[in-house]
Parts: structure tokens; C-alpha cells; sequence
């Protein structure tokens, strides 16, 4: 029962073995999926890569706002506000930017080197989030082999399969990718290796996969996909504000009240931006941003 239902939604939603999770974001992830409304666990499938319908979606609303978007640009140091200024500044590239709020959105890791001790004095107890890596199996074919748009697994070491054939642009033949979270045992496999044990569990599963031509197979590895969530991490994710007025913090890894995924991680954004605009007198007090 844990493997064919349990697993499935933790593995995939925590990136951690079931046994392994806290029980918090594991009880969410559940009660969330399983107990909520009809469509609460409706899965989206992108039709485009992730880098246009996330990054080219907010970089258009950005300078449709009036915005500026700077890549590359390494943010360096965060220093005080200088005197009769609401916000920090930030020292980019060698130059001071001065500015009305910060928000830091990126890694726990770079967040603790990036924001001072004394905005955020538990800076240094952020490493103990971890990481937890991602493996992403791909491989194309010359002729379709299923019509299904994803497929979950079970009792394989193939645990999701998406059919990217047209986000990856493709007009012939059928491109698909297995995904597989908590892949500590994965992550430093070569190659070689992978091919030999993926390919042929996708013959098992997928019959018409043993009749065409693999045209190409490739592997891709994050290794710091998402932090751990194990017992005890939840105590580690700080809160969107900082003891510095002005400074905020975003991020799937902060206190979301969610696990780290994209759904977190648009909360995160949310609730930052919500703070933003407090600072800044442009909203009233409220209650924060519950999940």
C-alpha cells in the first residue's frame, strides 16, 4: 500500500523517501491531495519549456511594468539602507544600487552568504536544510510510443513519465522524460549505467518502445533540486521578513507552510511581495500569507 500510493505522492511532492519525511509537509502533501477540494491534485502538464512559461512570462510583465531585467548581474553584498533611503542597498557588479525594498529569491545556500547576520541571525542554521537531488532521464524515439501525456510508476526505478515531444520543439518521433526525485542513489550513476537499467524498464512498461529506433538519450542532474525534508526542517525555514526594514526573503525553502515546490515557491513570492508593498505604505496591515 505505501509503495503504490503513499510513496507516490511523498516521493514526489517532498523529494524524500516517505520513511525519511517529516511528517508535517508529508500530512499536508495528503490532506492536501487526497482529502481536498475534487481538482486539488490536477497535475499540469507545461506544453513549453519551463524557461519561457516562467521566465519569459515575468520578464514581460516586468518591463511591461515599467521594470528592468539585468542577466547577467551578480548580486554581491547586501548593506543598511544609507541614511534618508527606505531600503537597503546592493552592491552588483562592483556598483552600489540603491533601492526601496530587496527581495533575496534565490537558494538557502546563497541566502545565507548574501543577507547579513544581523538582518537574519539564524543565516547560519540554513545549511542544515540540505539539499535533496532530482534525476531526469530523456530520451527520444523515432516514432511515438504512447499517447499518454505523463504516466506515474510503481515497483520501477521509473517513477513519472512526460511526454515533452512538443515543448522540446520535436515534429517527428516522441521525446520523453523520466523524472526521478530523491535520487541520492542516482545522481552520480554514469551514463552508461543509467541507459542500461532505464532503457529496458521503459521496454517493460512501454511495449512499443522495443520496435523503434532510440535516437538520442541523455541524462540531467540537479543536485540541489530542493532542500531535504526531513524531521526537524520546518524549524530552519525563516519567515518572508528579516530584521532589517526593507529586506525580504522568497523561496520555496522559506516557511511556506507548503514543501518546496512551485506551488511553495509561488506562495513565497506572494507573500514578499505583499511585504514589499507594506514597507512601502502601498497596503494596509494584515495577517500574513497562510497557504
Amino acid at each position: 500500500m505505501r509503495r503504490a500510493l503513499w510513496d507516490l505522492f511523498a516521493v514526489a511532492a517532498l523529494n524524500i523517501a516517505a520513511d525519511e519525511a517529516a511528517l508535517g509537509p508529508a500530512a499536508m502533501v495528503f490532506r492536501t491531495a487526497l482529502l481536498g477540494r475534487a481538482d486539488a491534485a490536477d497535475i499540469g502538464v507545461p506544453s513549453v519549456p519551463l524557461g519561457e512559461l516562467h521566465g519569459g512570462a515575468a520578464l514581460t510583465a516586468i518591463t511591461r511594468a515599467g521594470g528592468t531585467v539585468r542577466m547577467p548581474a551578480k548580486a554581491e553584498v547586501i548593506l543598511p539602507a544609507p541614511p534618508g533611503l527606505p531600503g537597503p542597498s546592493v552592491l552588483v557588479g562592483g556598483a552600489r544600487v540603491e533601492t526601496s525594498a530587496v527581495v533575496v529569491a534565490v537558494p538557502h545556500g546563497q541566502a545565507a552568504r548574501l543577507v547579513p547576520a544581523e538582518a537574519a541571525p539564524d543565516r547560519d542554521a540554513w545549511a542544515g536544510l540540505g539539499a535533496s537531488p532530482i534525476v531526469n532521464v530523456h530520451v527520444v524515439y523515432d516514432r511515438p510510443v504512447t499517447s499518454l501525456p505523463f504516466a506515474a510508476v510503481v515497483g520501477s526505478p521509473v517513477q513519472w513519465i512526460f511526454d515533452r515531444t512538443a515543448a522540446g520543439g520535436l515534429t517527428r518521433g516522441q521525446y520523453l522524460t523520466v523524472s526521478v526525485s530523491a535520487a541520492r542513489h542516482w545522481i552520480d550513476v554514469p551514463t552508461a549505467a543509467m541507459r542500461a537499467a532505464f532503457v529496458p524498464e521503459l521496454e517493460r512498461l512501454l511495449p512499443a518502445t522495443r520496435t523503434v529506433r532510440l535516437l538520442d538519450f541523455f541524462i540531467t542532474r540537479e543536485r540541489r533540486a530542493t532542500f531535504r525534508q526531513g524531521p526537524g526542517s520546518g524549524a530552519l525555514r525563516p519567515g518572508a521578513a528579516t530584521r532589517w526594514p526593507g529586506l525580504f526573503l522568497a523561496g520555496a525553502w522559506t516557511g511556506t507552510g507548503w514543501p518546496d515546490t512551485m506551488e511553495g515557491a509561488v506562495r513565497s513570492g506572494l507573500e514578499a511581495a505583499r511585504l514589499v508593498r507594506l514597507h512601502l505604505g502601498q497596503e494596509p496591515a494584515r495577517a500574513g500569507w497562510a497557504g
